[in-house]
């Protein structure tokens, strides 16, 4: 995830910031230490569109 986060032009805070989710989080799937479940991202957008309303 790291290369394709890199290629976007992204850091690891930015990163986190889009997806909701901590810089360690996102931390520990660069190194691929987890994987990030369905449910994390899926909640991740739900918590997103919930804001913008």
């Amino acid at each position: 995830m790291r290369i394709h986060r890199v290629r976007a032009g992204f850091t690891r805070k930015t990163a986190a910031e889009k997806l909701l989710i901590s810089e360690s989080l996102l931390g520990a799937v660069d190194r691929a230490e987890r994987i990030p479940s369905l449910d994390l991202l899926v909640e991740a957008i739900i918590e997103k569109k919930m804001g913008q309303l």
